[in-house]
Order: C-alpha cells, then sequence, then structure tokens
C-alpha cells in the first residue's frame, strides 16, 4: 500500500535459474496486466485475478535487425509481439525485443513510439502506430557516446545520458530531437 508504506504480496512465482546475459524486462500490458520476461524470451503475464500464467513471445530467431535505409523500414506487423490470451490476440512488444534480445536500453515515448540506444549514439526508433523502424543519429555527436539511461523529457525532446562506471568519469548527457 503506497499510502502507508507497507507492503504485502499480491503474487508469487518461481522461475527457472536465470540465462545469463538477458536483462529482465517487467511493464505493464495494460491498466489491469503486467507482463514480465526473463531468461531468453520466458514470458509471464499477471493480473488480480489469475496471478501469473505463462504466454508466448514472437521475435526475430536470429535476434537482430536488418540494415535500415534513410527513409526507415515498414513492416507488415510488430518486429516483437506478446500473446495476449484475454483479448485472444498478439501485442506489441517490440520494446521488450530490443531490451531482452538484443541488450538495447530503451524508452517508451509519450506518443507510443519506442527509442532504444543503439551504439555509437545511433537510437533505434520503432513507430508502432505505422509500424516504421527508422535509425536516428543526432549531429554532432559528443566525443563520448557510450550512452546508457534515454528519457523524454517532452513531446519530441530526449535526453541520452552516459553514467559512467567510474567516478572519476564525467556524465555526459545530449538532448535528442525525435521530431
Amino acid at each position: 500500500n503506497p499510502a502507508s508504506g507497507n507492503w504485502s504480496e499480491c503474487g508469487k512465482f518461481i522461475v527457472d535459474a536465470p540465462d545469463s546475459g538477458y536483462p529482465t524486462v517487467l511493464r505493464p500490458l495494460d491498466r489491469q496486466r503486467v507482463l514480465l520476461v526473463h531468461g531468453k524470451q520466458h514470458a509471464l503475464l499477471w493480473n488480480e485475478k489469475e496471478g501469473w500464467t505463462a504466454t508466448k513471445l514472437q521475435m526475430p530467431a536470429d535476434q537482430s535487425l536488418p540494415a535500415i535505409p534513410p527513409t526507415g523500414t515498414p513492416y507488415l506487423a510488430p518486429i516483437a509481439s506478446v500473446w495476449d490470451p484475454l483479448a485472444n490476440r498478439w501485442i506489441d512488444a517490440t520494446d521488450v525485443f530490443f531490451i531482452n534480445s538484443m541488450r538495447l536500453r530503451a524508452a517508451t515515448l509519450r506518443d507510443g513510439s519506442i527509442l532504444a540506444i543503439a551504439g555509437a549514439g545511433a537510437l533505434y526508433r520503432w513507430d508502432p502506430a505505422v509500424k516504421t523502424l527508422s535509425r536516428l543519429s543526432p549531429q554532432p555527436m559528443p566525443e563520448d557516446s557510450g550512452f546508457n539511461a534515454l528519457v523524454e523529457t517532452a513531446p519530441g525532446c530526449n535526453i541520452m545520458l552516459n553514467v559512467p562506471c567510474l567516478q572519476s568519469t564525467p556524465m555526459v548527457g545530449i538532448g535528442i530531437p525525435t521530431n
């Protein structure tokens, strides 16, 4: 209970030993349910009535993306999807693919699109409304482009940070326009 500061159990499950190197994803699926992806694409859904139940994921088998032309790459369906048994349909889970399979830092923006840090300061942007993947390369890029944190501060404005492991290394941040 956030109001009292007291915590109580609201769902318990046991998972197999973690598959090393695969980040865990825990996020809302909708207003009543939660999606958990752990290990190499093991997915669970939680809701108050049923607790935790296993579900299916569809992701690219090779865990990579094709080259992206400057105009972006249109898709016929989401890059990755999770099965929603209540709605009896697949739901876009491209953010899970970026985080769990590709091991990228990603953020969902207010417009529903997803930004993922692709390396060397470049970004992948998935727009689920038009099912298009694009690659952004902010210019000019700072000398240190090993970014590992990303947040949207206002529509169309995002900040990427390099949060250093060493205290003697300065933190670098840049603003990224996305519209």
